[in-house]
């Protein structure tokens, strides 16, 4: 599904990418990709949400925690399930053809965390390292969901969910030159589509 924003999205992307990323010059990050600032990579994960909540028809929580909300809840569904938001960068769009001759398999997106977490009881237990991991790495939020670019600054493309057990079942370990990473691929994502919820 592709989510276009207009110019007053825009402007809120941008502002709450501030107000989510100022306050922390202090707080050590843990990212990867050295290629995006601090500041792009809120943008990019703002309007990740405000897609979701666009298409889902709920509110976007718009407050700044200093050290993150621990990657665990970015939207509650009318029947309470939570929602993590994942915005991967990757340069094609999923509606975009394929070229000719370019292989299926370099047009594959993966959906991915750190660590694979198995509830036990009240708490998750980290199946990889037999350890609790930061909340961050791990998918907590009983659905995943998976943003990408589309046309920089108008409009992204959802690329699918997947719930917590369907991860758990489906994943595949993968090494994107950073270490081992838990993952499925957009193949395995339901359309956003089908969280909609019909107020009738």
């Amino acid at each position: 599904m592709i989510v276009s924003f207009n110019e007053v999205e825009v402007e809120f992307i941008k502002k709450l990418a501030h107000v989510r990323n100022d306050p922390k010059y202090l707080v050590k990050n843990h990212k990867v990709d050295e290629s995006r600032n601090d500041y792009a990579i809120h943008c990019q994960g703002v309007a990740g949400e405000l897609a979701v909540s666009k298409a889902l028809s709920i509110p976007i929580d718009t407050r700044a925690i200093l050290h993150g909300d621990g990657g665990v809840v970015d939207l509650i569904l009318p029947d309470k399930r939570t929602i993590q938001v994942k915005f991967r960068n990757f340069r094609k769009s999923l509606q975009i053809p394929l070229n000719k001759g370019e292989q299926d398999k370099s047009k594959e997106v993966f959906l991915y965390w750190n660590h694979l977490a198995i509830k036990q009881d009240r708490s998750y237990r980290c199946v990889c390292c037999e350890r609790w991991c930061r909340k961050g790495e791990v998918l907590l939020a009983d659905i995943g969901v998976m943003v990408m670019p589309h046309e920089p600054g108008k409009s992204v493309e959802i690329a699918g969910f997947i719930t917590r057990e369907d991860f758990i079942k489906k994943h595949c370990v993968q090494d994107f030159g950073y270490g081992k990473r838990y993952a499925v691929s957009h193949k395995d994502l339901s359309p956003i589509e089908l969280l909609i919820v019909d107020d009738f």
